[in-house]
């Protein structure tokens, strides 16, 4: 068994929902069924058969790892900085 927290869990909504799929296409497509999905993302359950995340990760379009990557503190859209002056600020 590998996951052994809530991040598991955390992680694997976050990525199912950032692909636009629910509970029910993330099962069809990894095999997987939909409580065991509904109860990791719940935190009801804190860990997966190593065969089951890699089923996931594989539906995802991700590496296994990636579901055990820590969530970035701000999760927002990226924007490109803004032009800087080519000019000195002293």
């Amino acid at each position: 068994m590998v996951g052994r927290d809530r991040r598991l869990g955390e992680r694997l909504a976050q990525l199912r929902r950032r692909r636009g799929m629910t509970q029910e296409a993330l099962a069809e497509r990894s095999g997987v069924s939909v409580s065991v999905i509904r109860k990791l993302e719940r935190g009801e359950r804190d860990s997966a058969g190593l065969s089951t995340v890699r089923k996931l990760a594989f539906a995802l379009g991700v590496p296994t790892m990636e579901l055990f990557a820590p969530t970035p503190a701000f999760a927002g859209p990226v924007v490109a900085d803004a032009p800087r002056s080519l000019g000195r600020c002293d």
